[in-house]
C-alpha cells in the first residue's frame, strides 16, 4: 500500500491567480451543486397540477421564480433555508440541528448531507463529515463533486489512501474540471507520491 515517506517534501502548487493548493485549510463551502454553494434550491419541485396550471400561465421572464416558489413549498425546504441562515450567521450547533431534521423529513435528498457535512467540517470533526459524504455518495455517486468532498475529508483525518481513491473517481467523474486533478495532486502529495502530485496539479493548471 502507499505510505508517506518521512521528511518528504510536500508539493505545492500555484495557480495563476495565487491560489495556494495542498491539504490546508479549506473553501468555505462544499463543492455540491445545489449545496450552501449553490442556487439555494435542490433540483426541481413535484409538478402537481396546481403547479402545472401556474407555470402554464406564467410569463416566461417570472417562470423561475415561480420553479422556485414551489420547490420552497417542502417542508424540508423551508427547514433547510433556516439551516442556511443559521450557517450564514456561525451559528454551527443550529445549523447541523436544521440539516438533521432536512434529513428526517426528506432523507433521499443528497444535499442536506452536504450541507450538515460542511457544517461538522467548520467544527473540524473530518470523520462526521466523512460520515455524511458516505450517504450522499449513496444518493447521489454520479456526482463527482461529492466524492471530491469525501476526499478532502480523508486527508484532514489522515487516511490519504482513502482520499486518494475518492480523488481518482471524482476525476473519472469530471475529468475536465480542474478542482478535480488538484484533489487528485492533494492525495498523491498526501501519500507520498510527489512525481504523481505534480502531474495531476500541472494537469489542473492547465485546465484552470
Amino acid at each position: 500500500g502507499r505510505r508517506p515517506r518521512g521528511g518528504a517534501q510536500r508539493v505545492v502548487a500555484v495557480s495563476p491567480n495565487a491560489r495556494r493548493v495542498g491539504v490546508g485549510p479549506e473553501p468555505t463551502s462544499l463543492d455540491a451543486a445545489g449545496g450552501l454553494a449553490g442556487a439555494g434550491f435542490n433540483g426541481a419541485p413535484t409538478v402537481t397540477a396546481q403547479l402545472a396550471r401556474e407555470i402554464a400561465a406564467t410569463p416566461e421572464t417570472h417562470l423561475l421564480a415561480v420553479v422556485q416558489t414551489a420547490a420552497m413549498s417542502t417542508p424540508a425546504e423551508r427547514v433547510k433555508a433556516s439551516g442556511n441562515e443559521y450557517f450564514k450567521k456561525g451559528k454551527i450547533d443550529a445549523a447541523i440541528e436544521a440539516y438533521s431534521e432536512c434529513i428526517a423529513l426528506d432523507p433521499t435528498n443528497a444535499v442536506y448531507r452536504t450541507n450538515r457535512a460542511l457544517c461538522h467540517r467548520n467544527k473540524g470533526d473530518s470523520l462526521a463529515v466523512i460520515a455524511d459524504c458516505n450517504e450522499a455518495i449513496r444518493l447521489d455517486g454520479s456526482n463527482g463533486l461529492l466524492w471530491g468532498n469525501r476526499s478532502a475529508a480523508h486527508l484532514q483525518a489522515q487516511q490519504p489512501e482513502a482520499a486518494l481513491a475518492d480523488a481518482e473517481k471524482m476525476v473519472e467523474l469530471l475529468p475536465s474540471l480542474a478542482k478535480a486533478h488538484f484533489r487528485l495532486g492533494n492525495a498523491h502529495d498526501g501519500c507520498g507520491e510527489r512525481a504523481a502530485a505534480a502531474t495531476a496539479y500541472l494537469e489542473a493548471l492547465r485546465l484552470e
